[in-house]
């Protein structure tokens, strides 16, 4: 009997032993491979957050008030507020590496709304959405190949709307005239537009 209870003993240790080891290599493992980070090719990042919905933005056109419609000027976008809604993205965005040459100091990676996020992801469909120290217009748009980095010029100021830029807590509805750092995703066929938060008037 002694000797019995002796060897289940050892057994039991030798169990033991071999559990302890197997969890020790799991983390050893999980050190090795960690979770994708923001650095990592495949990151995403969580949006979770209101953002403004435009069916069509157009360029080279200015919304005139007292036409109530769009009318051609250059160097400008057409944001018709009849159009306009407040939409909550609540959803895994993936981050892109802003292709190269690119333009400081946006160097790094930028989120991008999927197509399939927008409600008609037609071309010229829109979302506005804070990210960072900016506000982000992207746009769906057709490009030739060698499309890159660029600087959009804004020949007069634009105004995105009082209400929904408090319900986006923007500290203003007007962006500036000025040269806005403009990243093509050729792939996904969407355009995006940096304005920097310092560039938000109009409150």
């Amino acid at each position: 009997m002694k000797t019995s209870k002796i060897i289940n003993r050892l057994f039991a240790l030798i169990l033991l032993a071999t559990v302890f080891v197997a969890c020790q290599d799991q983390a050893t493992q999980e050190e090795i491979n960690p979770l994708p980070t923001l650095d990592s090719p495949s990151a995403t990042i969580k949006i979770c957050e209101p953002v403004i919905v435009f069916p069509r933005v157009t360029w080279n056109e200015f919304y005139d008030r007292r036409r109530r419609t769009c009318v051609t000027y250059f160097n400008s976008f057409c944001l018709d507020p009849n159009t306009v809604g407040i939409r909550l993205i609540c959803h895994e965005i993936p981050l892109k590496i802003v292709p190269r040459p690119c333009i400081e100091p946006l160097c790094g990676k930028f989120p991008l709304i999927p197509r399939k996020l927008f409600e008609k992801p037609e071309i010229d469909a829109t979302i506005i959405f804070p990210y960072e120290d900016y506000l982000v217009i992207q746009r769906i748009k057709k490009f030739d190949k060698g499309a890159k980095n660029s600087l959009t010029k804004f020949a007069t100021s634009l105004d995105i709307g009082k209400e929904v830029a408090a319900e986006l807590k923007l500290p203003g509805h007007i962006i500036k005239e000025g040269n806005y750092i403009t990243i093509p995703s050729v792939e996904e066929e969407m355009e995006s537009i940096f304005i920097p938060r310092e560039n938000l008037g109009g409150f």
